[in-house]
């Protein structure tokens, strides 16, 4: 994920969570846990990023 922009991570981020929406309302086990884990993977680096900038603007 780190080759993406943040604009592209925000649209995977998007992306997932409206597969997440989708797969709770029409699976009676709700999401697929590998919906789960991608969109916990891209929290994770969204977090990140917003804490590697917060520390960068901090320097400044």
């Amino acid at each position: 994920m780190a080759g993406l922009s943040l604009t592209q991570l925000h649209v995977l981020h998007s992306k997932l969570c409206r597969q997440l929406d989708h797969e709770t309302l029409t699976h009676p086990a709700g999401a697929h846990p590998l919906t789960q884990d991608r969109h916990q993977e891209v929290v994770s680096e969204l977090d990140a990023r917003a804490t590697t900038d917060t520390d960068q603007g901090a320097a400044h």
